[in-house]
């Protein structure tokens, strides 16, 4: 597991958390999902950014007016998306047991103090209010406000998105079987995940990565696989 920043937010995640749920398990939980969380955030960016230019070079008519601040605003609303996608599957699977407390909870872990901004909470609650497909659409229109060329996409990555992130919480929280389930659903859309002769197509530990595929969050090579 990677080396993780913002230590006093995450111990007071997993003193909250043990607290709350009368456990010991808090610092490798949370733990678990600052890496799982750190990873997919960090992936996504690339995608919709970097990777769209080096596999389909930069539309002209997309190319935004000002960059300054565009990766600072894209992570931020990925992980509002992330809050919102981790703490509505952790609730359905009773990993945790109250949505207003996990989002509060998670919220801090990820977001530190922006977590109690007018903005940052609206945007949370517009993406809890709807379902799957309504936060992945809007988690779309949002990075395509911030890099026009996410249209150009594969739409398949944001599919796999929204499973990539329950997965996370599954393995933060031991459930190695729901994550398993979870991939299965992953491979559904993109079958040709299974045939990475690195990974397997296997669920990895949070934080981990694999070298040639990108698995958990593949990369174009595989995304636009028809396979």
């Amino acid at each position: 597991m990677k080396v993780l920043h913002h230590p006093k937010r995450r111990e007071r995640a997993a003193k909250l958390f043990d607290e709350r749920y009368d456990s010991r398990q808090g610092r490798k939980i949370v733990d678990s999902l600052a890496s799982g969380l750190n990873t997919t955030r960090k992936e996504l960016v690339q995608r919709v950014d970097q990777d769209v230019v080096v596999s389909f070079g930069m539309d002209s008519m997309s190319i935004p007016l000002s960059t300054d601040g565009n990766e600072d605003r894209a992570k931020a609303e990925i992980e509002i998306w992330q809050v919102a996608e981790a703490v509505l599957h952790a609730e359905s699977c009773g990993y945790l047991d109250d949505q207003e407390w996990g989002c509060l909870w998670l919220g801090e872990l990820r977001l530190g103090r922006n977590i109690q901004n007018d903005s940052v909470r609206k945007r949370l609650a517009a993406y809890r209010a709807g379902n799957s497909d309504d936060r992945r659409r809007r988690l779309l229109q949002s990075l395509g406000k911030v890099y026009p060329n996410t249209s150009r996409c594969p739409l398949v990555l944001f599919q796999l998105m929204p499973l990539a992130v329950q997965i996370v919480v599954s393995i933060a929280f031991d459930q190695t079987d729901d994550a398993d389930s979870k991939r299965k659903r992953q491979a559904f859309w993109l079958p040709g995940i299974m045939d990475c002769q690195a990974c397997h197509g296997d669920v990895l530990d949070n934080g981990e990565k694999c070298d040639v595929c990108g698995n958990p969050v593949w990369n174009y090579r595989w995304l636009m696989s028809s396979d």
